[in-house]
């Protein structure tokens, strides 16, 4: 029992280190918010992009690649959203409300949280297959985000189409996409690179992770934590304790097992994603509301994220 609880245990300890770390840098004043500002978009446009265009170039597609895994978690995912899309008039009255309660109840921060736990739990094959999926998941989360705030738009609605427009043109340049699709191109025709740029982005891949998890503890405003605090709990125990305990019965009772199951648990029992905070605020929502669920889905995540990797690793199924 001991050796499990050291498991669950030494997963989520880094994070929550780094996030400690840049937390206590921002709040002492030891780094300014200029700096975290700039650390989003060097992980955003340089390291992250590097890291899965490096990823993408070492995998042994063989190995780590799972169709059955990635249709399981879409479907899952498309399956999320409209479920909190239905319920969401029965348990929020309120459309500025309802709009982030549903966004923050079943985005995930997976770019941010995914690659490091995965990466505890699994080592390079699980940060492989992590790295793989992401491309399929960020435009499902970002497209499906856009649904649910137009839907639940207050007043007049968002011209759903032009909305839309515009995210699918953001998939189509985000960084992200991009370098794994050319990662992949010349993995495929076997182009040659050279050893002096494979280390310049080993260099800038390796930032990616304590920038990104340090930036995100500097976000944290305890200050946030006012108002509708019990709507923003609900969402966040959806978020973190429902979904993945919902998407992990049904990959047990589908057969999934050890790195294919774990990614499941990591897809699902992560924290809300900071990004529902920005787009909550460019489509009206209630925007208070989805920065206490960003906040509280983080911390909560920490404990579910441990107890959940202690009890997988318990039963055996990890």
């Amino acid at each position: 029992m001991f050796e499990n609880i050291t498991f669950g245990f030494y997963a989520i300890l880094p994070i929550l280190l780094m996030m400690t770390l840049g937390y206590l840098f921002r709040r002492t004043s030891f780094l300014k918010k200029e700096f975290f500002i700039g650390c989003d978009k060097l992980v955003f446009y340089v390291a992250l992009p590097l890291l899965l265009f490096e990823q993408m170039m070492e995998a042994e597609f063989q190995t780590v690649w799972d169709e059955d895994l990635l249709l399981f978690v879409t479907v899952a995912i498309v399956v999320a959203f409209i479920g909190i899309l239905l319920l969401g008039p029965a348990l929020i009255a309120n459309k500025v409300d309802r709009g982030a309660f549903c966004q923050g109840s079943v985005r995930s921060n997976y770019s941010i949280i995914g690659l490091p736990m995965a990466n505890n739990l699994f080592g390079a094959a699980g940060y492989q297959t992590a790295a793989l999926i992401m491309p399929f998941l960020i435009p499902l989360y970002n497209a499906l985000a856009v649904l649910i705030l137009t839907v639940n738009a207050p007043g007049e609605k968002k011209n759903f189409l032009v909305v839309t427009l515009k995210v699918l043109k953001g998939i189509v340049i985000n960084p992200l996409i991009l370098s794994m699709a050319l990662g992949a191109a010349v993995k495929y025709f076997t182009l040659p690179v050279p050893d002096t740029a494979m280390k310049i982005v080993g260099y800038c891949a390796n930032l990616t992770l304590p920038l990104a998890l340090m930036s995100l503890g500097a976000t944290f405003e305890f200050s946030r934590l006012k108002g509708k605090i019990l709507t923003a709990f609900s969402a966040s125990v959806i978020k973190t304790i429902l979904l993945p305990a919902i998407a992990v019965t049904v990959g047990v009772y589908m057969g999934f097992r050890n790195l294919s199951l774990g990614m499941i648990f990591i897809v699902f029992a992560g924290p809300t994603s900071v990004s529902s905070y920005s787009m909550a605020v460019g489509m009206g929502a209630n925007k208070e509301l989805a920065g206490q669920i960003v906040v509280l889905s983080t911390i909560l995540s920490m404990f579910t994220m441990f107890i959940g990797a202690f009890l997988l690793r318990s039963f055996g199924l990890i």
